[in-house]
């Protein structure tokens, strides 16, 4: 399932106008790391969940290359 948060504006450039972002699906390996684009991303224990090892999550990048983790709707907290 795409999460909408990938698909919408979700930050403003400096002109106030929406910046999208892209998604990407990927799988999260048993260290609990997600691979993109040459980049590693640890997703620490959250909340509703304490390992995502095996878990489908939506990577999305902006425009000027942030990053967010999202399983499901719930954005994850990581580390670049």
């Amino acid at each position: 399932m795409m999460n909408q948060a990938c698909l919408g504006p979700i930050i403003l450039s400096p002109l106030n106008s929406p910046v999208k972002m892209s998604p990407h699906e990927r799988i999260v390996s048993n260290d609990n790391v997600v691979q993109w684009d040459g980049r590693r991303f640890q997703i620490p224990p959250q909340p509703k969940r304490f390992s995502f090892a095996g878990a489908k999550v939506q990577l999305c990048e902006s425009l000027r290359g942030s990053i967010e983790i999202y399983y499901g709707d719930s954005k994850l907290h990581h580390a670049d």
